[in-house]
């Protein structure tokens, strides 16, 4: 996985598929692509309505943080097979060892747009490509190494079906990591197929983090991760902290004046926030994990 130049080439039944080039970003429109391919129609259980879900990686170049807001990814369906997805569950985890990890955030929403290409490599499946506008969700860059990220999707059917599959490639090597699959009868997420790469666009903009991110000269912060407690001390004064969630949305803002503070986060729930600091008049933003 990456985000990447796609040159378009086509695929089996006239559809596009990807040849993974250079990346790309710099504060711009941009995707991260594993398309259709001469393999394609394979699938892996994810239905709202059973124990099977899959999660594919999503990678943040060096150096910029990416949004995401839009998700393209085709589905197949069994048994009613003109039953086509009605809504779909989306969660976000940082990742562990090549896993997912801890959850990051989450929506359940209804599809854009959802468009039934036929039947599909199945003759008792059809596939249909869902279109999500998802809420804005920020996936924090790092400015010296890239950063991996999972995304879970799954889709429910008006039918409640639990044979819905989100399509995938069996091409080898997987660019990144193979799809994971979590089931709740036993409770950890596992890669089934080394082989087996989920198939999606993930799209939105790529930010290049700012100079003074990660940056402010005399000022530390501990411990983190944090249960509640954060220690906050600078050389010179702090005039203002300011928390946001990994949606945006700033949750909590407090004027300091201070060299040193601690600030209580006990009641944000456990996750990854991005904490916002004023010194001086110069501002930098660092990664704060609550536990």
């Amino acid at each position: 996985a990456g985000v990447w130049v796609p040159l378009v080439d086509v695929g089996p039944q006239g559809m596009p598929f990807i040849v993974y080039g250079d990346v790309v970003g710099g504060g711009a429109t941009c995707d991260q692509i594993h398309d259709f391919s001469a393999t394609a129609g394979a699938g892996v259980g994810s239905s709202v309505d059973s124990d099977i879900k899959t999660a594919g990686d999503i990678v943040v170049a060096m150096g910029e943080d990416f949004v995401l807001d839009t998700i393209e990814v085709p589905f197949l369906t069994l048994n009613n097979p003109s039953d086509p997805p009605v809504t779909a569950s989306i969660i976000y985890y940082e990742d562990a060892a090549g896993l997912p990890g801890n959850l990051l955030g989450g929506e359940t929403v209804t599809p854009t747009s959802v468009v039934n290409n036929g039947p599909w490599a199945n003759p008792i499946a059809d596939q249909f490509l869902v279109t999500l506008d998802v809420t804005p969700f920020t996936f924090p860059g790092n400015a010296s190494s890239e950063t991996k990220y999972w995304i879970e999707i799954s889709m429910g059917t008006a039918s409640n079906q639990p044979t819905v599959f989100w399509e995938a490639t069996l091409d080898t090597p997987v660019e990144g990591e193979a799809a994971a699959q979590f089931n709740a009868a036993n409770g950890f997420w596992t890669i089934p197929d080394p082989a087996q790469e989920v198939i999606y666009t993930f799209s939105g903009e790529c930010n290049p983090l700012s100079v003074a991110d990660n940056t402010l000269g005399g000022f530390s912060y501990y411990p983190n991760p944090t249960t509640g407690l954060l220690s906050l001390k600078s050389v010179n004064n702090i005039e203002t902290v300011s928390i946001f969630n990994l949606l945006g949305q700033k949750v909590m803002d407090t004027k300091v004046g201070a060299t040193t503070s601690e600030l209580n986060i006990s009641s944000l729930k456990t996750g990854t926030y991005l904490m916002q600091v004023t010194v001086d008049g110069q501002t930098g933003t660092f990664k704060v994990l609550k536990n």
